[in-house]
């Protein structure tokens, strides 16, 4: 019998079976006799007995449901369930191995490529600025009549490169909290994968385990960017 199997019939047969706590009752019927065991309830009458014979005091069909329940519990049952639990456990902290060794080597990566890319592109708007005002103040010279004139527009470009480093900056904050909130969409994505399926499955179907239309779109959002961030990193 497979472990599903007979956690269906386990759970199936609790039905009509009395209620715990089971506790083991060991005594002599009298004294100088023999020892007997039992499984007794709350109510000290065990729960499994010969009508008639032993003092119970619950029916027939209460004892054959007891006395099943017990036979299911055999040791083979049990052992089956334990393995079956202690594999799961087993495959669960590989999984968060992986995990926890993958994450930050990914993270670090993507955002040491993102700072890069912005500082190519600050450094970039700067030395155009520069240029910029640099030609300026060969026009001055050329033009000493026009020098206010320059002197205004020298300062109007100034402002503007003032402007620019502002505007990066604001943008570097928010390239920062975009990527969080993708590492934060990214992750909630993956803990909707299944036990047993790897990223190109899931990236496959990217939706499963959701519910919604706004689920559904964000987990395929995280499955597309996921894509192109391996594509990227190969």
């Amino acid at each position: 019998m497979g472990t599903e199997e007979l956690e269906r019939e386990l759970r199936a047969g609790l039905e009509g079976v009395t209620p715990g706590p089971w506790v083991h009752y060991c005594a002599p019927l009298r004294h100088g006799m023999n020892v007997i065991n039992e499984i007794q309830c709350g109510e000290r009458a065990p729960v499994v007995s010969w009508s008639g014979f032993d003092d119970s005091f619950r029916s027939k069909a209460r004892h054959k449901k007891n006395a099943t329940h017990i036979a299911r519990c055999s040791p083979e049952n049990i052992r089956a369930l334990l393995d079956t639990i202690a594999s799961l456990r087993t495959k669960l902290a590989h999984l968060r191995e992986i995990d926890s060794s993958e994450q930050p080597r990914y993270t670090t990566k993507r955002l040491r490529y993102e700072i890069e890319e912005a500082r190519k592109r600050d450094q970039a708007e700067i030395a155009s600025l520069h240029a910029k005002v640099a030609g300026l103040e060969q026009h001055i010279q050329l033009h000493a009549g026009d020098a206010q004139s320059l002197n205004n527009e020298v300062e109007l470009f100034r402002q503007h490169w003032n402007e620019a480093e502002a505007e990066a900056a604001s943008l570097r904050a928010d390239l920062a909290e975009a990527m969080t909130m993708v590492n934060a969409a990214t992750a909630w994505w993956e803990d909707k994968r299944p036990l047993d399926w790897d990223v190109a499955k899931h990236i496959g179907c990217p939706a499963v385990n959701c519910s919604g239309v706004v689920e559904g779109n964000v987990a395929r959002a995280a499955a597309e960017y996921w894509r192109k961030k391996t594509d990227a990193d190969r």
